[in-house]
């Protein structure tokens, strides 16, 4: 299962779906064997949408493959959708910390602290608001 919509509020450009579809055409040759979830919007969604297409699968084990600083949100939402998952985390983005003024890249170390930020955010209100069994699934 891909899931995946229209991140942005603004509805611009094309559903992760679409976009996933095409690569999987341009790789394979067909998308035999892969289901997609076009309507989700966040983490949640993604979870949700992804639990009423599994049906009774869900007790089965998935892998949830996202970006590695994104597992503890995805982990959480999937869980609390009732679906059973194993991370598999894919684009890391971690270095040795270095302070932005050493490396001489302080838009990469900015970049990487908005990330951060965004989501810690987001696993906060997301337990906050019931969408996480727990802050730091693990």
């Amino acid at each position: 299962v891909y899931s995946g919509g229209l991140a942005t509020l603004a509805g611009e450009g094309i559903p992760e779906t679409q976009a996933a579809e095409k690569m999987i055409v341009a790789l394979y040759g067909d998308t035999r064997g892969t289901e997609f979830e076009p309507d989700s919007r966040n983490t949640w969604q993604n979870a949700l949408f992804t639990a009423r297409m599994l049906g009774d699968d869900r007790s089965k084990t998935w892998l949830l493959v996202t970006s590695a600083f994104h597992v503890p949100r995805a982990l959480g939402c999937f869980r609390k959708a009732g679906i059973n998952v194993i991370a598999v985390p894919t684009d890391f983005r971690a270095d040795e910390f270095a302070f932005p003024f050493l490396t001489g890249d302080m838009a990469g170390q900015f970049t990487k602290m908005s990330l951060f930020t965004k989501e810690l955010i987001g696993l906060v209100a997301y337990r906050l608001t019931g969408k996480m069994d727990e802050l730091l699934p693990r």
